[in-house]
Formats: C-alpha cells, structure tokens, sequence
C-alpha cells in the first residue's frame, strides 16, 4: 500500500497532448502515450489528486497567461488560471471522476481544454488513483436520505 491506501498499480499519470488555445476539449492518455486513452474500468472511479498545467511556449514573457479547464462528464468542471509559470493544483480530498456505469447528464468521461483566453499553447497533467466503487454520485445528482 501507499500513502494513499491503493496499491501502486492503481496510481496514474494521465497527460494531454498539445492544447491549443481554442476551447477544443481534449481527452487524456496514461502516461501521455496517444496510443493509450484514459478510461476507467467499469466498477471503478478516479480520483484526481492533483492537477498540473504546463504551457508549451519556448520563450518565457511576462505577458504570458493561460486559462485552462478540466470537465468530468460534461458537468463538473476545475478551472486553471496561471502566468507563464507552471501551474500545480494539489487537491487535498481529491476529486471524484465517476466510472463509466454511473449515468452522467452530459459527455460521459474526462476531458482538458485551452480557453482562446490563454496567450499559447498548454499541456494538462492529472495525477491520481482508481478505487473499487459499489457506489457513488453522478454529476448533477444530490445526496438521498
């Protein structure tokens, strides 16, 4: 076990490939090799424990700016807003991403975005883990008593 009670083989790496500044959304692959897209296995979900926004420009301006987003299942979204510096999101409790046999009202899985608001070009790195789930709540859905 690890620090965060899963086994390492549940730990991933997921990176997106070059985003472009034009609010296209994205998927993310393991390890960011595009021959291997992100999916989690039916009977899990993943949480994201930190979210890091690298922009891809190769000369440094003060101007530099970047907005940037990660959306699960087309409703539940994380805004990164940086410099030209990179950007790391350390999320303490995690972030919940539904597995594929939770119903979800929108786009069903996990997605990164460059807003035409950035001044270049940007990669998203997510880092976290799968758990074994009997349940959990969809995006949209409220707590029952």
């Amino acid at each position: 076990m690890t620090h965060l009670s899963v086994p390492p083989r549940w730990i991933v790496n997921l990176e997106t490939e070059q985003l472009n500044n034009d609010n296209t959304s994205h998927p993310f692959y393991f390890d960011g090799k595009f021959d291997a897209p992100f999916d989690i296995p039916v009977g899990y979900s993943f949480i994201i424990t930190d979210i890091i926004v690298n922009p891809l420009n190769t000369n440094f301006s003060p101007e530099d700016f970047f907005l940037a987003l990660v959306t699960i299942d087309g409703g539940r979204s994380v805004t990164v807003r940086g410099d030209g510096h990179s950007a790391h999101l350390p999320l303490a409790g995690g972030l919940v991403v539904p597995g594929p046999d939770v119903y979800s009202p929108g786009i069903k899985g996990l997605t990164g975005r460059n807003t035409a608001f950035s001044t270049g070009p940007v990669g998203i790195q997510l880092l976290g883990y799968l758990v074994a789930t009997d349940t959990v709540l969809a995006v949209g859905q409220s707590f029952t008593s």
